[in-house]
């Protein structure tokens, strides 16, 4: 008789003893998993012996080696979803500070493990937990499985908002190794399973949601396209429906965001998967929510007597020209409460030329100012990614000291705030970085500057990234050179 029957066979007393008497935890998960017949648990927590082990196994969750802590806490959990009895001993010990976690992915194989490990997450209490369950989410984007969602969710509930879920996932993305011939195509498919569980996980939580969160969530979006491989057709429209859907899923619950255009930033990105090509038929129902909270937000703000060209170049980049400019019509036909000024230019996309004058003088005041958005842009970009070097090290330093720690913890809260109030702006403005830190390309005078003498250099590495700005029916424009030296 194999143990697994062995297991099943012993009485109830019989099953505890043998869980007090077992150091070996992947027995132990056995005989957990033995232990799951209904009431089991909770008569076996009457048992002394049974409550000892219980209490050895959450020192071993908190303080064992990673291996064993990360075996330790699925039990914990599996155990605690079994007995009311023991909810609060495992709730208190698993929601106690505690030292950081190694990375479970590989650890675990057991899906089951899995699911318990992510569903403890909610609860587990260390330094750097955002970024380790981004890690966690990330690792189980390529195949669906029951660990995502929980993970997910847990995320949201340990970030201060949605913007800070977007980044956290954008960078734990960016940065997941690829075992295959195609990275481009992996990092694709992990997304496309990971919007997935966002728009599950945004139905069940109540994210605070910021005027930041529409290009952190374009940002998101822009790793599946950062690779040199092209993505097979499928994906692309699969990651098209999924990133309308996922966009909707913030943006309805939220209508203030429905009024600025940098809201929908993510539909600029999805919108390059098939540029300069229409968009596949199969992504029309995905796309007409969107459609129609446009449409809202341009009805809206044109009953206020505003006018945002943006949010048109929006609508035609979900739609197209054609079925654009029937949308603005008819909006034009039958809004009530607009001026004819307004009513002109839903018709006819141009304001009477006292208008167009003033809106140039304004353009003409804000260009002045777009060096000086574009350098705080970039600064803060570069700030963040420093932050986000040094951030862990420098809390694991600095946490003996619960001064220094709250201090710390806030300045970084702080630069936070001001890179996504700093990319909100630079939205607003149109503005995006080209090209990354490391990027080796061919030397343009127009292009890329340099302190360091670069002539007769053809090949250059980018130190700082180019800002640049789109401006509707032109060509995009560089606002800020991009930083280059040698490439040596």
């Amino acid at each position: 008789m194999n143990k697994p029957d062995r297991l099943q066979s012993q009485n109830i007393a019989g099953l505890a003893e043998t869980f007090a008497n077992e150091t070996d935890l992947d027995q132990l998960k056995e005989v957990a998993i033995a232990l799951s017949k209904p009431g089991a648990i909770t008569k076996a927590a009457a048992l002394p012996r049974f409550r000892n082990r219980i209490l050895q196994l959450v020192d071993e969750a908190q303080k064992g080696a990673a291996s064993q802590r990360i075996k330790a806490i699925p039990i914990l959990w599996r155990l605690r979803q079994q007995a009311k009895s023991l909810d609060r001993t495992i709730t208190d010990a698993l929601s106690a500070p505690m030292n950081s976690l190694a990375s479970a992915t590989g650890t675990l194989s057991d899906p089951t493990d899995r699911l318990y490990f992510a569903q403890a997450l909610t609860l587990l209490n260390f330094s750097g937990r955002d970024r380790y369950i981004a890690d966690f989410v990330v690792a189980e984007g390529q195949a669906k499985t029951h660990a995502r969602l929980p993970a997910t969710i847990a995320l949201i509930r340990a970030t201060p908002s949605l913007t800070e879920t977007f980044a956290l996932l954008r960078d734990a993305l960016r940065n997941s190794p690829s075992e295959t011939q195609n990275p481009s195509e992996t990092r694709a498919r992990k997304l496309i399973r990971i919007l997935e569980s966002i728009g599950e996980a945004l139905r069940r939580t109540d994210p605070h949601v910021d005027d930041a969160v529409g290009p952190a969530y374009a940002a998101l979006l822009q790793t599946a396209l950062g690779g040199e491989q092209a993505l097979e057709r499928g994906t692309r429209v699969e990651l098209t429906c999924r990133g309308f859907e996922t966009l909707i899923a913030f943006i309805r619950p939220n209508f203030s965001l429905v009024r600025e255009a940098h809201s929908f930033d993510g539909i600029r990105v999805l919108h390059r998967l098939f540029a300069p090509s229409r968009w596949p038929a199969e992504t029309d129902d995905a796309r007409q929510p969107a459609v129609k909270l446009l449409r809202e937000a341009i009805i809206l703000l044109a009953q206020a007597g505003v006018t945002d060209s943006r949010l048109v170049e929006l609508l035609t980049l979900t739609t197209d020209a054609h079925a654009s400019r029937a949308v603005l019509r008819t909006l034009a036909d039958e809004a009530r409460g607009i001026s004819n000024e307004v009513r002109h230019w839903l018709e006819t996309g141009q304001l009477p030329a006292q208008f167009s004058a003033s809106d140039g003088v304004q353009e003409t005041i804000l260009e002045q100012a777009d060096k000086e958005i574009a350098r705080a842009f970039r600064e803060t970009m570069q700030i963040k990614l420093a932050r986000d070097r040094i951030g862990d090290n420098l809390l694991d330093v600095v946490r003996q000291s619960e001064m220094l720690s709250l201090a710390t913890k806030l300045l970084f809260h702080r630069i936070d705030d001001l890179a996504q109030h700093c990319q909100a702006v630079a939205s607003i403005r149109n503005m995006e970085s080209n090209l990354h830190a490391g990027d080796i390309v061919e030397y343009s005078p127009e292009e890329h500057e340099s302190d360091q003498p670069i002539l007769g250099s053809r090949l250059v590495r980018v130190a700082s990234p180019q800002i640049v700005r789109r401006v509707e029916g032109r060509a995009l424009r560089v606002v800020l050179k991009a930083l280059v030296v040698p490439n040596e």
